[in-house]
C-alpha cells in the first residue's frame, strides 16, 4: 500500500476527487506525474527507474530550480525560507538562506 497524506475531512470523497481538491496528495517516495499531486509540492523526474516520485524541496546549500515551471522537475525548487540563486554565472544556483 501506498503512504498518503490527508488534508482535512476526506472520507467521503473519492481518489480522483480528493487529488483535484489539493486534499489526497502523495509522500515523498510515492510515484507522481505532476508536482501538484505531492504533499512537498515537487515530483522528481527518475531517469533510472524510468518513472517520477514525490520528495521534499532542497535544503540550504544544494542544488536547485528558481521555481516549479512544468509538471516534473530535475531540481526541486527551495525549501520556504530560502532563495535559489548563484554569486558565479558559472557555478549552479543552490539554495541559501534570503
Amino acid at each position: 500500500t501506498q503512504r498518503h497524506r490527508f488534508l482535512g475531512n476526506a472520507r467521503t470523497f473519492c481518489r480522483q476527487e480528493l487529488v483535484t481538491k489539493g486534499l489526497f496528495l502523495q509522500a515523498n517516495g510515492d510515484k507522481c506525474v505532476h508536482h501538484s499531486q505531492c504533499f512537498s509540492d515537487c515530483c522528481l523526474i527518475d531517469l533510472e527507474r524510468s518513472g517520477a516520485f514525490c520528495t521534499s524541496k532542497s535544503h540550504v546549500g544544494m542544488a536547485c530550480l528558481p521555481q516549479t515551471k512544468r509538471s516534473l522537475n530535475i531540481l526541486c525548487p527551495c525549501r520556504i525560507g530560502l532563495s535559489c540563486h548563484s554569486k558565479d554565472p558559472m557555478c549552479p544556483r543552490r539554495c541559501q538562506m534570503i
